[in-house]
């Protein structure tokens, strides 16, 4: 899955899939149309849950979904910020 890159992400990423799709349709998806459906459906950040800027690893990294109509409304009210690296 080219989204999650690591197993756990990949395994949510698909529990996530099988409550807004059921579980007969998502058992027939590849993990590119898992991926396609994900990204159609949220916007997606990635993060990690450390304080240090020193890289993480598997464990802290993180995929952050906001469903894509939630984001547009932050965003017109100003309240996202955007910082380029």
């Amino acid at each position: 899955m080219s989204l999650a890159r690591y197993t756990g992400q990949s395994r949510k990423l698909r529990e996530l899939a099988v409550e807004k799709l059921g579980a007969e349709k998502v058992a027939c998806m590849s993990d590119e149309e898992v991926t396609s459906f994900v990204d159609g459906e949220y916007a997606i950040f990635w993060g990690d849950c450390t304080d240090g800027f020193a890289g993480h690893g598997p464990d802290e990294e993180t995929i952050v979904l906001v469903r894509n109509d939630a984001f547009r409304e932050l965003r017109e009210s100003g309240a996202v910020v955007f910082v380029e690296r």
